[in-house]
């Protein structure tokens, strides 16, 4: 009895260890002080962990992030980011003063990252509107990259006046579950006509879209805005999609864009259980397709135009 108690403690001392809490390590948590600094160290340690170690981002908190990069190889294959509080962009762009201003927060070099929780990621994109979209940070979670392992982002909420979540080249074994998104855009995968590589075996699952203006699209025609983009015979190859129970508003008519390339189409996309409405009362939305193959389970609305 008395030795089964001490093994118990001696386990909970065990799980403590791996749960690194940004509070511990200076965080303000107030939106006003900039915590990267913070982010960084207990990032730092979580890196250095065996086993599952934890980044835990406490509630009720908002905590500014300047564009900061969490990266690895780590030693751990398997790490989560608990997120419940608020993650907040800063309000200017002169904070990317210097550095690449297409991105904000960075898991590079990173296996078995999961990404989970009630909380928000805030982009505060309005002031970006009127620079290229090559360039806003609303897209928090663009290019996420990992080598062998998946990565997830489970139960979040983020509003970002941009893409909710934007996956480039070069990318597999990607799971997104249970985020609300809006306003802003859905979850998108563009790829300027001049890219190159493979992104495959994608998940979107229980995704809940409030008035937004792409709730599912794939563009593979994207070109930055005040740019002219020449017609290529090359392109990124995008396979195994799933959407599945997918629900909520379209502020655009075309709710569901599948636009792949006109010579490497996209392959295995599946649509499970969908249902986008207009925003509007009283307007209707549409799915458009072009070279998309895969297929419809369940119930699909709007209809689906797969291949």
């Amino acid at each position: 009895m008395f030795g089964a108690l001490i093994s118990a403690v001696l386990l909970i001392g065990v799980v403590d260890c791996q749960t690194f809490n940004v509070l511990n390590y200076g965080a303000a948590a107030d939106g006003q002080k900039d915590d990267s600094p913070a982010f960084a160290k207990a990032w730092k340690d979580v890196c250095n962990s065996t086993g599952k170690p934890t980044l835990h981002i406490p509630a009720k908190r908002a905590y500014l992030l300047n564009p900061v990069a969490f990266s690895g190889p780590c030693k751990s294959g398997n790490i989560n980011v608990d997120l419940w509080g608020t993650l907040q962009a800063p309000a200017s762009p002169s904070a990317w003063k210097g550095l690449d201003q297409s991105r904000w927060i960075i898991f590079k070099n990173v296996n078995g990252l999961k990404i989970a929780g009630p909380g928000l990621v805030d982009g505060r994109g309005q002031q970006w509107w009127s620079i290229s979209c090559q360039h806003n940070p609303g897209k928090h979670l663009q290019d996420i990259r990992s080598i062998g392992d998946s990565i997830d982002s489970d139960q979040c909420q983020y509003n970002t006046g941009d893409d909710c979540v934007s996956i480039g080249d070069q990318c597999s074994n990607i799971n997104v579950t249970g985020l609300v998104c809006g306003p802003g855009h859905g979850v998108s995968q563009s790829n300027s006509q001049v890219g190159r590589g493979i992104v495959k075996r994608v998940d979107f699952s229980f995704l809940k879209f409030t008035n937004v203006d792409n709730p599912i699209i794939i563009d593979q025609f994207y070109c930055a805005r005040g740019k002219q983009c020449a017609n290529t015979t090359r392109g990124v190859q995008i396979s195994e999609v799933t959407y599945n129970n997918l629900f909520g508003t379209s502020r655009n008519r075309v709710a569901v864009n599948l636009a792949c390339n006109n010579i490497v189409p996209c392959t295995n996309i599946n649509l499970n259980t969908v249902d986008i409405k207009a925003a509007r009362r009283g307007q209707t939305v549409v799915s458009k397709c072009n070279n998309a193959y895969g297929r419809a389970i369940g119930s699909v609305k709007p209809a689906p135009c797969l291949k």
